[in-house]
């Protein structure tokens, strides 16, 4: 189906979902044949039905018999368990089952070939028989200290493949020492299976703490079974979904991970508290089984799109009316400035809660005002926000309200800073409106080990280190959005050590710019 598809290759093939049906819809359209004519080479890739046709199952069968033989055969009817499948299509298959990957391996781009061997094996190896195995397990009963333990060791072999001849991947079977029961392992003797029965020792055991770990985040693939599992949405609207949760920064990939943001994690408190019905997870479910009476002549559109919006006639006589109209105007009133609460202050005991700001976020202590609010970095995810954080984030701020001194040029104070992009050093503060002149610190460098001198030739970047000779463009050295860099005439090379933006010189910028061109 479309959701296990996009499953299968985020897990196998490391592709997004909006990448799979992107590729899936290129193997739907086909190839050219000649003569302007096309043929597709999956059935149509946005289907919850896991039906396969009479054709399909017999030229499987033909495939695996012939190729394997018969004992690998094994026909197989699935049957769809969601009640609100629609399965006016066949399954995610080859149009021709027979058509294998390696016949297409100078036809498809590499990500596409990729792809259709997965819906090819998955299709083939539905219809093939259990695999086979030998299963072992051991129990040693050891005392150790006076105190009675069993261990356990298990292994495996695999007897007969079946379908994992074409589904397994890699495995390999363990084996275990040629055992007995009642053998005794005489301590001090040889540990290895080639030594034979009743040989090996136990020498000692050593306890390892072991914590449970909290669930994981939702990846791509895991957040559309999710969905699929709670009957929300159709295979046509789990990847749009998935692009809009990430286009309006409700969250961010971290890795695989999908992380949500303090922009996502307001909405959703905003929502919960004030539309609870509406972020049911019950509920597009619900309204999924009203618009399929719709769809069957149950029930009248407008009549259902009248109490949606309306509220039915009862309740708009009382005071609690169901309709969203009535719902927002008793609400929007009471809805504040949007904030998460974050923990409280260890020393007043006043509540920290996150804010979103119009350009950046915050966090703030209590209710506010001068030294008491503090914008977060972007980057610093809200798992990531601790007490610790907070405490780290309020010392700095409260630091950055002090000068390192002031610049003996211009007499401006000089300040170390923590922005939304990150810790910097500032010079004044800014003179008619004028933002001040600012620089970020090089990654690695802490905020607190920050002093006048290094602020001053930190605040003097970029450096002009010269002219280079054959072109006669300048060469500059600075720091930028990824960090400090030398530069000439648009040419750009990375500088390894934070320092070396301050103490490079013409020749050794010339010479890593030669490196860079000569890649």
């Amino acid at each position: 189906t479309t959701s296990t598809l996009q499953q299968a290759a985020s897990s196998r093939l490391r592709m997004s979902p909006k990448q799979t049906m992107a590729v899936a819809q290129r193997l739907y359209e086909g190839i050219e044949l000649g003569g302007g004519e096309r043929e597709g080479l999956i059935t149509y890739m946005r289907t919850d039905s896991v039906t396969l046709s009479d054709k399909a199952l017999q030229d499987a069968g033909a495939l695996i018999r012939k190729r394997w033989g018969a004992d690998y055969h094994q026909v197989r009817q699935y049957k769809t368990k969601s009640k609100v499948a629609q399965e006016a299509h066949d399954a995610i298959r080859p149009t021709e089952i027979g058509r294998s990957p390696d016949s297409l391996r100078d036809r498809l781009k590499p990500e596409e070939l990729a792809l259709y061997r997965l819906v090819w094996q998955r299709t083939v190896a539905s219809q093939m028989a259990d695999a086979i195995l030998d299963r072992t397990a051991v129990d040693l009963d050891v005392t150790l200290d006076g105190v009675p333990h069993r261990f356990r060791a298990t292994g495996s072999t695999l007897r007969f493949p079946g379908y994992l001849e074409v589904w397994g991947g890699e495995r390999e079977d363990t084996l275990l020492p040629d055992l007995a029961e009642g053998d005794r392992l005489a301590p001090g003797a040889a540990t290895d299976a080639s030594a034979g029965p009743g040989t090996g020792s136990v020498a000692g055991a050593t306890a390892e703490r072991h914590e449970t770990k909290p669930p994981s985040r939702y990846t791509e693939a895991s957040l559309i079974k999710k969905l699929e599992e709670e009957g929300i949405g159709r295979p046509s609207t789990y990847t749009p979904t998935l692009s809009t949760i990430q286009d309006r920064g409700y969250v961010v990939k971290k890795g695989d991970a999908l992380v949500p943001t303090y922009v996502g994690m307001a909405v959703v408190h905003l929502l919960r508290r004030h539309f609870p019905q509406y972020v049911d997870v019950k509920f597009t479910a619900r309204m999924e089984d009203d618009l399929d009476s719709i769809a069957t002549g149950e029930q009248d559109w407008l009549d259902f799109l009248g109490r949606f919006y309306w509220g039915d006639e009862e309740a708009r006589k009382g005071d609690h009316s169901h309709g969203l109209v009535h719902r927002i105007a008793v609400e929007l009133p009471k809805i504040d400035y949007p904030a998460i609460p974050v923990g409280s202050d260890p020393e007043t005991g006043e509540p920290i809660t996150a804010r979103i700001g119009q350009s950046s976020v915050y966090i703030q202590r209590g209710e506010g005002g001068e030294g008491n609010r503090v914008t977060l970095p972007v980057d610093l995810l809200i798992d990531e926000l601790t007490q610790d954080k907070v405490n780290e984030l309020f010392l700095h701020r409260s630091r950055g309200d002090e000068p390192l001194g002031s610049d003996p040029a211009s007499g401006q104070k000089v300040y170390a800073r923590v922005g939304p992009y990150g810790p910097y050093v500032q010079l004044g503060e800014g003179t008619d409106g004028g933002k001040p002149k600012r620089t970020s610190l090089p990654r690695g460098v802490k905020l607190e080990d920050v002093e006048l001198g290094y602020a001053l030739q930190l605040l003097a970047l970029p450096r002009q280190l010269g002219t280079d000779p054959e072109s006669g463009k300048p060469v500059t050295a600075g720091i930028g959005r990824y960090g400090p860099y030398v530069e000439r005439g648009g040419q750009y090379q990375n500088l390894r050590h934070p320092d070396d933006v301050l103490t490079i010189g013409l020749a050794d910028a010339l010479e890593r710019l030669a490196q860079k061109a000569s890649k």
